[in-house]
């Protein structure tokens, strides 16, 4: 061997890569992966709030039993519709918040409804009343007069529930109503400006509202 072959064979073997030894091939293979920064942002503990408590968590699914639903001031339900919707609300395993929202949503549909029904009953009545002002039998420029004839019967004839029950519904702005109290009040007028005895026709208009009263 010549001193050229020597030299390349001792630098072929110092320049060749060792096995590693056991316990750091062993160490390399179970070395754990580093965390990703997601890894390290789920990791993390939930923040605190200002008084350094942990948030708490939100509430899910059904309560055991339904606290009373805050409604709307002025409005009323009946006892059986929050059953009902109290078992919807169990049905559908709703929280205690999304079942109040679900009330609220049923009392503002409630509102509109009434607000609509109002409305029609007030255009009803404007309605009433100007047919009444230009009624042929007893309106136009004698209207006042008239008037005072049905008021007349009325009071003669009409309880305080009555009077009452026409204040609150608006029908005692109805014409045909109006019509009738006027001629029941034109009757009693005649029949004591002649006689001063209850006429027959009179007592019979009069039975027509109050079949039961004294005064028939």
């Amino acid at each position: 061997m010549t001193t050229e072959t020597q030299i390349q064979e001792t630098s072929a073997s110092e320049g060749a890569l060792s096995p590693a030894p056991a316990e750091l091939s062993t160490l390399l293979t179970d070395a754990p992966v580093e965390a990703s920064a997601d890894q390290n942002t789920a990791q993390q503990p939930p923040a605190l709030d200002a008084e350094g408590q942990a948030p708490e968590a939100a509430p899910q699914g059904a309560p055991e039993e339904y606290a009373d639903f805050a409604l709307p001031e002025g409005t009323t339900a009946a006892p059986e519709s929050l059953d009902e919707l109290k078992a919807f609300a169990k049905k559908h395993n709703m929280t205690q918040e999304a079942a109040q929202e679900a009330a609220n949503i049923g009392a503002a549909a409630v509102a509109r409804v009434q607000a609509s029904q109002m409305k029609q009953i007030q255009e009803a009545q404007a309605t009433w009343m100007k047919q009444a002002r230009a009624d042929q039998e007893y309106g136009g420029d004698k209207l006042n007069e008239n008037l005072a004839s049905a008021k007349k019967a009325l009071d003669t004839f009409g309880s305080p529930e009555f009077k009452s029950l026409l204040k609150e519904s608006g029908l005692g702005n109805h014409p045909e109503l109006i019509r009738a109290f006027v001629r029941v009040g034109k009757a009693i007028s005649e029949d004591r400006l002649i006689s001063g005895t209850v006429n027959p026709a009179a007592k019979t208009d009069a039975r027509i509202f109050y079949p039961n009263s004294k005064h028939n």
